[in-house]
Order: structure tokens, then sequence, then C-alpha cells
């Protein structure tokens, strides 16, 4: 589920492509093996993971549908 949120996909009914999960793994796979070789500690994988997956969900949401209250 994380390498299609990461891929792009809207977690609200988005439409997603093989392509974009395949990236979506592809930069899961980059960061944890980029980590691990420069011997961070597990619990900063999970953390960085998680801030990077907060980041994907913001950057997907339409946020021309969110009303604006003034």
């Amino acid at each position: 589920i994380a390498a299609v949120i990461i891929g792009g996909t809207a977690i609200t009914g988005g439409v997603g492509s093989i392509l974009r999960t395949l990236i979506g793994a592809l930069i899961i796979s980059v960061v944890r093996i980029g980590m691990t070789f420069m011997g961070i500690n597990i619990f900063a994988h999970q953390a960085v993971f998680g801030l990077v997956l907060i980041l994907a969900v913001a950057l997907t949401i339409d946020r021309t549908k969110i009303p604006i209250i003034k």
C-alpha cells in the first residue's frame, strides 16, 4: 500500500498504474538500502519512511476540492 501511495495514487480514490506503483516501490527500496549502507539506526529508518509516506499523502491531496472557511 505504501508503494502505491508513494507512487502518486491518491488514497481518496485515485486512479493508479503499475508503473507508478513500481516507481513507489523503487523509491522505498532505494531509501531503505541507502540508509542501511549509511549505518542509520532502524528506528530512524521507520521515522524517515513515515515522513516520506506523510509527504506523499500530503502531495496527493486535491486542494481544489477542499472548502476554505473564512
